[in-house]
């Protein structure tokens, strides 16, 4: 069960979650609100003082190498591009060249794009964590939901992450 202690730090709240799990102890720190308690286990937050350290621009890069180590650890392959948009509470992702050897022959059918649609949208509703896990640990606040759709006919994605804090605030511009 974990264990938390907090302290208020300017108008924030100073939170030391640990848990204890096959005699290991973790423990996490941060700065977080009220909605970015709920925290995942493998969640560590970032201190608001380290964005304040990081460009809107590095954390869009972070953004984006998280997301295609995720799709390298998921399809076997990251995706040919990524684009990465930071604002406020939202990360948005489109991600091109997505397709794999044998889903680039698939999509050449109306029954094959359809194939692979059900199965990319079954496989993110099963891995849908990790991707919150992966983006949480780049911004330093939980993600509170998701939206994700594939274009099927040009092999394109969107991902869009809908963050517990607004990031933007932290960051230098």
């Amino acid at each position: 069960m974990p264990r938390q202690t907090s302290d208020s730090l300017g108008g924030q709240v100073l939170s030391v979650w640990t848990f204890q799990s096959n005699n290991s102890v973790r423990t996490w720190r941060g700065l977080f609100t009220l909605a970015a308690r709920r925290t995942l286990p493998g969640f560590r937050p970032v201190l608001p003082s380290k964005l304040a350290t990081l460009s809107k621009e590095s954390i869009e890069l972070g953004i984006a190498n998280a997301v295609a180590r995720y799709h390298r650890e998921q399809q076997g392959r990251a995706p040919g591009r990524i684009k990465v948009t930071l604002s406020g509470n939202m990360v948005f992702v489109i991600s091109s060249e997505t397709y794999t050897a044998s889903e680039e022959e698939l999509h050449q059918s109306d029954d094959g794009r359809k194939l692979i649609k059900s199965a990319r949208r079954e496989l993110r509703s099963l891995t849908r964590e990790s991707a919150h896990a992966a983006i949480s640990r780049v911004v330093g606040c939980p993600v509170l939901r998701s939206y994700w759709d594939l274009d099927v006919r040009v092999g394109e994605q969107l991902e869009a992450y809908v963050l517990s804090e607004d990031v933007e605030r932290h960051i230098t511009a």
